[in-house]
């Protein structure tokens, strides 16, 4: 006889890979990723919209 287990193991492991998958880009994101620069600083001051 097999044991039924409780649980839905692909469920569980494709919740598990997506939740370090998650952790991954965010540690990316806050540590490694060297930013956006900010392109609206270097507008000209006589600029005027039309």
């Amino acid at each position: 006889m097999t044991q039924q287990s409780g649980y839905n193991t692909p469920g569980f492991w494709t919740f598990i890979i997506v939740l370090l998958g998650n952790l991954v880009f965010f540690m990316y994101l806050s540590f490694l990723h060297p930013g956006v620069k900010e392109h609206s600083l270097h507008l000209p001051a006589n600029t005027q919209a039309k």
